[in-house]
């Protein structure tokens, strides 16, 4: 039996819904374990958090503080970190932004910023830059769709930079970044480094004290988590360069008429009532990679292998980005079949029951920077299957085989 047979049972989704879900780079399905979770929460331990004395509370407060311990054991966080409860990857983005950027960033100062990153990273330091009258610095990347390092080097040698922001895995390229060396590499500059590690956290293991940065965050829907979630990392000494970017209830120890004091680490960081549920369901979701993650990520290899061999074997029918097959590293693929539009090619995949992404991907500068308006993402997960890439490769052909096609 295959790994995806084996997998598929765990998700409720996939019991009376015949969909090839190939767009798991928008959102993985969620196991039941997960759901359960969350929803023995609200039957049997429903209560607020951080704010009455009764049991349920204390109760309430206890497991989600042990989520907490757990995700960041996860990450491997050191000791002295912190570790943040967010909305999403958008919020914790913004946090950085306006938390930090409010506070340190000055006329004339320099943000980095790589030309693959998703919208919510790229607009919240974009309108920082220009209300502090600060210089938004792109940095390219290199045709295997990694950051140039080279060109990273040099601009860190001229310019005083204060943040870089890079993704671990490009949400639309699916490359793996070198992000030890980026960040040692920018470190050297005095330049602090933030991670966004959606994309790699359903993919590969994350240690954040091995890689040193200084900021990482990412969202629990895109790893086999609930929606409405994510987690923000701040390493050790950086949290007092950061303010809070939201302000409410559960993150002042005292307020008076006219001035506050904030919480400790971590809920200073965190106004108002967290989404309890999610982060119960969350912790739920640690537990479930930790018992699949390694026989999951080899599966996802297979799958990714799989399909190179057939791009390999017939380069004429899609056009990869990169375009090099080996600089593929993960079952995430960003193409366009040659002679049509995504636009256009996309409902044909629809009405096979195929689910890929199409557009931009929220990553416009790097749609631009690859001369197109659009591309089509394949992206596999743990309960993606063999048949599901045969069948995906079998619509294509049959697209190129229609007499009629609408060149892009």
């Amino acid at each position: 039996m295959s790994f995806a047979s084996t997998i598929r049972p765990y998700f409720p989704f996939f019991s009376d819904n015949k969909v090839a879900y190939l767009d798991n780079a928008a959102t993985t399905q969620i196991p039941g374990m997960v759901l359960d979770a969350m929803v023995n929460y609200y039957k049997k331990d429903h209560a607020n958090v951080h704010r009455s004395a009764h049991k349920m509370a204390y109760v309430a407060s206890s497991k989600m503080e042990a989520v907490r311990e757990k995700v960041a054991s996860y990450i491997g966080t050191p000791q002295e970190g912190t570790l943040i409860f967010t909305s999403g990857s958008t919020e914790a983005s913004n946090n950085i932004a306006y938390g930090y950027g409010e506070k340190n960033i000055r006329v004339g100062d320099q943000i980095l910023m790589s030309i693959m990153e998703h919208h919510s990273n790229w607009l919240p330091w974009l309108r920082i830059t220009q209300k502090k009258g600060a210089s938004f610095e792109v940095i390219p990347v290199n045709v295997a769709g990694q950051i140039d390092l080279n060109y990273l080097a040099q601009k860190l040698k001229k310019t005083k930079a204060k943040i870089l922001i890079c993704s671990y895995i490009s949400n639309v390229l699916g490359t793996v970044q070198p992000i030890e060396k980026l960040i040692k590499l920018a470190h050297q500059y005095g330049t602090l480094v933030a991670v966004d590690g959606t994309q790699a956290m359903p993919h590969m293991e994350i240690d954040v004290k091995k890689i040193q940065c200084d900021f990482f965050f990412f969202s629990a829907h895109k790893m086999y988590g609930p929606t409405g979630l994510g987690c923000l990392y701040i390493a050790p000494g950086v949290e007092k360069m950061i303010e809070p970017y939201s302000l409410g209830g559960g993150m002042v120890n005292a307020v008076g008429m006219k001035n506050f004091s904030l919480a400790s680490l971590p809920h200073r960081f965190e106004a108002g009532t967290p989404n309890i549920a999610a982060i119960i369901g969350m912790g739920a979701t640690i537990d479930f990679l930790n018992q699949f993650k390694r026989e999951g990520w080899k599966h996802e290899l297979v799958l990714k292998n799989f399909l190179l061999s057939k791009i390999v074997a017939e380069p004429e029918l899609i056009q990869l980005y990169p375009e090099n097959p080996s600089y593929i590293t993960t079952p995430i693929f960003a193409f366009n079949l040659r002679g049509y539009r995504c636009e256009d090619a996309v409902h044909y995949f629809n009405a096979k029951n195929i689910a890929l992404r199409t557009g931009h991907h929220c990553a416009m500068p790097l749609c631009q920077s690859l001369s197109t308006s659009g591309i089509l993402r394949l992206s596999a997960a743990f309960y993606s299957s063999k048949k599901e890439i045969k069948d995906f490769w079998e619509v294509c052909h049959m697209i190129q085989k229609r007499s009629t096609s609408l060149i892009l």
